[in-house]
């Protein structure tokens, strides 16, 4: 990773906890007025800006220490969520301990439960947001390289995340397939899975897809014939991950993907 790159990577997990802080301070006064029948009268007013100060500043430091922003996450990724609710949840306990010792009282002592759970929400929604804008933003893309992706499994799902967010990737993901019927359902980064293998030709055909990406680390070589068969008779190009393993971070990227090889085969 280059210097601008991690100064870029910095600049936005502040950018992020700065939005998340935000909502904390909003979520604080909310969940008073709320619990206050839509009013918050003048002995709670103070309270209320004394603990949306300290949940801001909570939230700052718990998540610099242990939380989202100490690492540097796929936007809305499970590994940033987890972070994301150990946070909040951190945050929310300690406001609830504080309002719970305090004498006198200077907040009902359910604000922090429901400032915890709105704020919780509302940053859960502002990723969904901006997951659902990258997406959208990668399909629109002109100029690279339609994929099918093969396999739904967390290879997969780690490569569909790491193609769309990166627009240098000159890949756009436009479908997924795999064989397990259980996730004939499934939807990653706006791209659904559209079929098993035996539809391959057709999905390439409605999606105007020209490559092939097998996220099967560990495909013996004989599906890996078949696959590379079927991607043939279609027309379309074929590449492949390697064994995770081999991976650097265990978080696959365009520049992991190699050609098929006689070892593959």
């Amino acid at each position: 990773m280059t210097p601008a790159t991690r100064r870029r990577a910095r600049t936005i997990r502040m950018m992020w906890s700065v939005i998340d802080a935000s909502v904390w301070f909003a979520a604080i006064w909310v969940a008073t007025w709320l619990r206050l029948d839509l009013s918050i009268p003048s002995p709670f007013v103070r309270g209320a800006l004394v603990f949306a100060v300290a949940a801001v500043i909570l939230h700052m430091v718990v998540g610099y220490l242990i939380g989202p922003y100490a690492v540097g996450h796929i936007r809305g990724s499970f590994e940033e969520i987890i972070d994301l609710s150990v946070t909040v949840l951190t945050v929310g306990a300690g406001l609830f301990l504080w309002s719970f010792v305090a004498r006198p009282v200077v907040l009902p002592r359910g604000v922090p439960v429901s400032a915890a759970a709105l704020a919780i929400v509302l940053m859960f929604a502002l990723r969904f947001v901006v997951r659902t804008a990258r997406s959208r933003a990668a399909k629109a893309r002109r100029g690279e390289r339609r994929a099918i992706i093969m396999g739904a499994g967390d290879a997969g799902r780690r490569l569909m995340r790491n193609l769309v967010a990166d627009p240098s990737s000159g890949i756009v993901p436009v479908a997924l397939l795999d064989d397990d019927k259980s996730k004939s359902r499934l939807r990653v980064e706006g791209a659904r899975v559209r079929g098993t293998r035996e539809q391959l030709r057709e999905v390439a055909e409605k999606y105007g897809a020209d490559l092939l990406v097998l996220a099967l680390p560990n495909a013996d070589a004989a599906l890996l014939r078949e696959l590379a068969a079927r991607a043939d008779d279609a027309g379309i190009e074929v590449l492949s991950l390697p064994p995770l393993k081999e991976i650097m971070g265990g978080r696959p990227t365009s520049h992991d993907l190699r050609d098929l090889d006689v070892a593959d085969l």
